[in-house]
């Protein structure tokens, strides 16, 4: 996969929050994905999950790990393959697995799935991406749906 260059966007908790979420919890780091690990895909994120237990990693009241201020927020992730090792899942094919809240992910080969593995009735709990990068990354909206 060398060659391969992808600029990422990538949600980190700015501070903690303190009452309802706002945009000021949140900053947005921008950075080149160069040099993707040996047996790692890069998956493009076209669905995060942005679940009510996301704050409790914020604010420190769950028993579960924390999210540190500068650290990227954790969820669950469908996102299509855009880069891949040889003998890894293929171009273009959806996969599932857990990443942050970013436009691109890289993921080890073996620890995504494709979609169909996490699939039930309910679906995967989440917002599309383009719905949370539009919002988040404007300066007039949170977008989160975790505020509470």
């Amino acid at each position: 996969m060398t060659g391969s260059v992808f600029v990422n966007r990538r949600i980190v908790l700015a501070r903690r929050p303190a009452g309802g979420i706002t945009h000021d919890d949140f900053a947005i780091e921008t950075f080149k994905l160069e040099d993707i690990p040996t047996g790692h895909v890069v998956l493009r994120v076209i669905l995060i999950q942005i679940a009510p237990a996301a704050r409790a990693a914020m604010t420190n009241t769950t028993p579960f790990p924390q999210t540190a201020v500068g650290d990227g927020i954790l969820g669950a992730i469908v996102g299509e393959v855009v880069a891949s090792p040889v003998g890894g899942p293929p171009l273009g094919s959806l996969r599932s697995g857990y990443g942050l809240w970013e436009d691109y992910a890289v993921v080890p080969a073996g620890e995504n799935a494709p979609c169909r593995a996490w699939a039930s009735a309910h679906g995967l709990p989440g917002t599309p991406r383009s719905q949370w990068s539009d919002s988040l990354f404007r300066d007039d909206s949170c977008g989160c749906s975790a505020a509470g």
